[in-house]
């Protein structure tokens, strides 16, 4: 499934206000828009970073760009899940060491899993906000549907 540009453009007013309460206590709203322009212009979180006077150390600016590009990560994943046929699974994917919160660790062992059971379990198909380095991918038993080339010219050879 793909999304138009207009349901694009509603994430990512979607994202801003989800994360408007937690954004700023960290950083003024035109901050928070100079990043939403700068995802809508396809800008790298680094290159948001260096355009924006952040009055923050560089590693805590990284975390709440790259919160915010997940955020938005989270709505269009789940908008396309909401699109996508009943029986699809997805699997939570993402880093599993000692620093992996107990929620991610969770739906890791949960996975694979339709959205209607991710819905039930956990109530959305978010990650686990700030600076989480998880999130829903769709899975399929295909494995050149996962963007594996060569074993879709196995499967072509078979």
């Amino acid at each position: 499934a793909t999304l138009s540009e207009e349901s694009l453009t509603v994430l990512l007013n979607q994202t801003r206000s989800r994360l408007s309460v937690e954004i700023t206590q960290h950083i003024s709203n035109d901050m928070v828009d100079a990043i939403i322009e700068g995802m809508a212009n396809n800008k790298f979180p680094s290159q948001i970073i260096k355009e924006l006077d952040l009055k923050m150390p560089k590693h805590q600016a990284e975390t709440l760009i790259n919160t915010i590009y997940n955020q938005f990560n989270n709505s269009v994943t789940d908008q396309l899940a909401a699109e996508a046929q009943d029986n699809t699974r997805f699997i939570y994917i993402g880093a599993w060491d000692a620093v992996t919160r107990d929620r991610c660790v969770e739906k890791i062992k949960f996975s694979p899993a339709t959205r209607s059971d991710i819905l039930k379990s956990f109530g959305n198909m978010h990650n686990e906000l700030w600076n989480c380095r998880h999130k829903w991918e769709e899975i399929s038993d295909k494995p050149y549907a996962q963007g594996l080339e060569k074993e879709q010219e196995l499967d072509d050879a078979r």
